[in-house]
């Protein structure tokens, strides 16, 4: 179809007009978004767990090789609910789920827990070495760690403090496949007061508890008998 010089003018017209006006509309949605930051209520971020954490643990030299004093251990694996495992807060009333409006942790739940874990077996434990997951074949142990539960349970109406509970399944099995042991390690921890910091140090007091729990019980059965 042939357009003559007239109409392939008065398009060439249209086109800049369309140009020029959905230039215009973009430039007014971002005006209206970049608006909104100034105004905007900040998210408060929380961590928990830096009790545990260490030095030592950013530096994978120092984890590569075993004292001859003790026995290395590589952690497999660490598993999360899914509810759970991101940054935000998880809250349980009944059955009922819901996350803490206005705050998250500084990173996601289980990224913080793998450090808090990886913090106590490299600063705490005596028997186990914490080794990293490439050094297989000189580790003696391996551990996998399933969070079970990680939430504060919510108790309205019952004149009961609200708790955070922190539980973790633990299987620790040899070198050569055999299973040591596996056990359920749980620590509940009530809230003497409301608001978002003591559900903070809730989660790191119960957090460590567990995992010092594990970490007694990884080097009793890592021990030369």
């Amino acid at each position: 179809m042939s357009v003559d010089g007239g109409e392939a003018a008065r398009w060439r017209r249209l086109r800049s007009r369309g140009a020029r006006l959905v230039g215009i509309l973009v430039l007014g949605a971002l005006g209206g978004c970049v608006s909104l930051f100034p105004t905007a209520k900040p998210v408060q971020l929380y961590r928990f767990g830096g009790s545990l954490s260490s030095p030592a643990a950013a530096d994978p030299a120092a984890a590569s090789t075993p004292s001859p004093r003790r026995v290395g251990l590589i952690i497999t694996n660490i598993l999360f609910p899914r509810e759970s495992a991101s940054d935000y807060i998880l809250t349980m009333t009944g059955d009922q789920a819901a996350y803490v409006g206005g705050a998250r942790w500084v990173a996601p739940a289980r990224v913080l827990f793998e450090e808090a874990a990886r913090g106590e077996f490299l600063t705490r434990t005596k028997t186990a070495e914490l080794l990293n997951v490439g050094d297989t074949g000189t580790a003696g142990f391996a551990l996998r760690l399933d969070v079970t539960a990680f939430e504060v349970r919510l108790f309205p109406g019952q004149k009961m403090p609200a708790l955070v509970r922190v539980a973790v399944n633990a299987r620790l099995t040899a070198a050569d496949g055999k299973v040591v042991g596996q056990k359920e390690f749980a620590s509940e921890v009530r809230l003497a007061d409301e608001g978002l910091r003591p559900v903070v140090k809730g989660f790191d007091q119960a957090t460590q508890s567990v995992l010092d729990d594990v970490g007694h019980w990884v080097d009793a059965a890592a021990s030369p008998s």
